[in-house]
């Protein structure tokens, strides 16, 4: 095993355990998540570090190997919605890597813990996924899963009731980013009112009170800016219950 093998090698050993089931890195096999991560270059990113902002002329991607990342889009001018969480085992930037348009979205390193990456330039991604026809058809499901929360998200926010909306919004990141505690789900990312509004299309005020119900439940307790679920299924069950869950 040369250098940059046993490198790739280790920084796959110390972060792989924390990535969550399903996520692209997480679904690839040994060989094949090794070479990905030789093809580019680690970088490490601290909180309030910005990997790529939007409407940039960037093409590179990012494989994330720890911590969270904020996804984040203009609203006219006037402020920054929460679009979306990533974690450890996603993959962002392989929009504008795959057509070379402007950057879609900013994205922000956001966890207590650094980001650790790896970077890959859109000619090296491009040669990867002429190699490894696997890991393209892997990532073309991987972005057609997006855009299908995205638009389940939009219908969401014009069709349903607040307090729907945040249950739902509560219900995914507790799924993607919780950590059990003592019979509750502790979502591992700071989250304000304001960012939670935006993420579902209401004002602070209209998730503050949302979120008050939902305590005053027995569902959901705030702890600064984290957020604690406490009984999941119930959640579920009041977030769905007008539909199926996806």
């Amino acid at each position: 095993m040369d250098e940059a093998e046993a490198a790739a090698t280790k920084l796959i050993r110390d972060t792989g355990e924390s990535w969550r089931v399903g996520s692209f890195l997480a679904e690839l096999r040994p060989e094949v998540l090794r070479a990905l991560v030789m093809a580019g270059e680690p970088v490490a990113f601290g909180k309030g570090e910005r990997l790529m902002v939007e409407g940039e002329r960037t093409t590179d991607v990012f494989l994330l190997m720890s911590s969270f990342v904020k996804v984040t889009g203009g609203i006219g001018g006037t402020g920054e919605a929460l679009l979306a969480v990533r974690a450890g085992g996603d993959v962002v930037g392989e929009i504008a890597a795959r057509d070379g348009g402007p950057r879609t979205a900013t994205v922000t390193a956001c966890g207590q813990e650094p980001v650790r990456a790896v970077r890959l330039s859109r000619q090296g991604t491009d040669q990867f996924l002429v190699d490894w026809p696997e890991v393209r058809l892997k990532l073309e499901r991987m972005v057609l899963a997006k855009f299908r929360t995205s638009t389940m998200r939009r219908v969401d926010n014009s069709s349903t009731r607040a307090r729907i909306r945040l249950a739902r919004a509560l219900v995914t990141m507790a799924e993607d980013f919780g950590t059990p505690l003592r019979g509750s789900t502790v979502i591992q990312v700071d989250l304000t009112h304001v960012e939670w509004g935006t993420m579902i299309s209401c004002s602070e005020k209209t998730v503050e009170r949302a979120m008050a119900d939902l305590a005053r439940d027995g569902l959901v307790e705030r702890n600064r800016k984290r957020s604690i679920v406490r009984n999941l299924e119930a959640l579920r069950t009041l977030a769905y219950a007008d539909g199926p869950s996806p």
